[in-house]
Formats: structure tokens, C-alpha cells, sequence
């Protein structure tokens, strides 16, 4: 007995299932790239070893890289699954999408993720007593510049403890940002 046409398009066609693993893949590349590019923003160039040289003149390009190669993926995977009229298939390559690009972003814009934040809060004891009876001081400067010199411009990071609130403050080379209690975090480029 020979098979319908029907039957044997059902065998060969693979099935429409939601690719979860797409977008978990998604969201751990996201997350570990904005936490290598956050690293970098707590890492000194004074104590640099060759590692660090290494993450942040080719590991984040290459992270960069891999994540835009993923995106790609999943626009394809997924424009691939719109022609194969598979629309579980289509809606994981674009929910893979966005998973990337929200993991990634906030990851570097929220600032529960600044380890200046976390530095702060676990260290706040000596920090207090460096602070002393100043209103105002600056307790610790920091370079953490990454690529290459004369390329991209300096990046300074200053802890400041101040009793007055100095959120927001802006230059046309700094700004300052709040990170807990009485203390504030203020990039400079140069």
C-alpha cells in the first residue's frame, strides 16, 4: 500500500517546535559580553597584566563579533522558518533577537550590575573611615582605559565621597553618577 503524497510530506518536514535553546544561548552570549565590558570598567590599567591587555584589545571584539554572528543566525534561522511557513520556529529566531540585545543592554546600563556599586557596598566600612571628616574628597582615581593608546581616548574613573548630592553633573569630558550613600562614581575622558 503505497503512502499519500500528505503522509510523506509530514515524515520528511521537520516538526514547528519553539527553539528554546536559541534563545537561552542568546541571553548567556549577551550577559557575558556586557559582564566582560563592565569588567573592564572596574579592572586598573596600573595593575594590568597581560590578560587584561588580551580581554580588552581582542576578547571583547571577538565577543562583539560572536555576538553579531548570533544575531545574524537568528534573523536568518528565522527568515528561513518564514519561508518554511514554521512560525513557532520564526518567532524563536526573533525572540532570540531581542533576548541578545535586552540581556546585553541591561546588563550594561543597569547599575545593579556596576561592580563600583558592589566595591562600595562590601568595602563601605574603610571607605568611610578613608573619607574622614572631608565633605568632599576624592578616594580613589583609577585608569581604565582599553585599546589602543592615542587611539581611544583615556578613561579615568573617580570615587568620590561627598555629603552633597552631585548626581549628574556634567562636563564636555566627565560625568557623575550616584552609586550609594554618600558616595559617587565620575568617568573622565581625555
Amino acid at each position: 500500500m503505497a503512502m499519500k503524497s500528505e503522509e510523506t510530506d509530514m515524515l520528511i518536514r521537520p516538526a514547528d517546535t519553539w527553539r528554546v535553546g536559541r534563545m537561552a544561548i542568546g541571553a548567556v552570549l549577551g550577559f557575558v559580553c556586557a559582564i566582560a565590558i563592565r569588567a573592564l570598567d572596574f579592572w586598573p590599567v596600573e595593575r594590568a597584566s597581560d590578560l587584561r591587555a588580551f580581554v580588552g584589545l581582542l576578547g571583547i571584539p571577538l565577543l562583539l563579533l560572536v555576538i553579531l554572528t548570533a544575531l545574524l543566525a537568528c534573523l536568518v534561522a528565522a527568515l528561513v522558518s518564514l519561508c518554511r511557513r514554521q512560525f513557532r520556529r520564526m518567532a524563536s529566531g526573533f525572540v532570540g533577537i531581542a533576548v541578545i540585545l535586552l540581556c546585553f543592554l541591561t546588563v550594561v546600563r543597569a547599575p545593579l550590575f556596576d561592580p563600583w556599586l558592589w566595591y562600595v557596598i562590601l568595602d563601605k566600612s574603610r571607605l568611610d573611615t578613608e573619607a574622614g571628616a572631608y565633605k568632599q574628597t576624592i578616594i580613589e582615581e583609577r585608569d581604565v582605559s582599553t585599546g589602543l593608546a592615542g587611539l581611544n581616548p583615556a578613561h579615568v574613573i573617580d570615587l568620590i565621597y561627598s555629603e552633597s548630592n552631585i548626581d549628574g553633573q556634567k562636563t564636555s569630558n566627565s560625568s557623575t553618577t550616584h552609586l550609594y550613600g554618600n558616595f559617587y562614581r565620575r568617568d573622565e575622558f581625555d
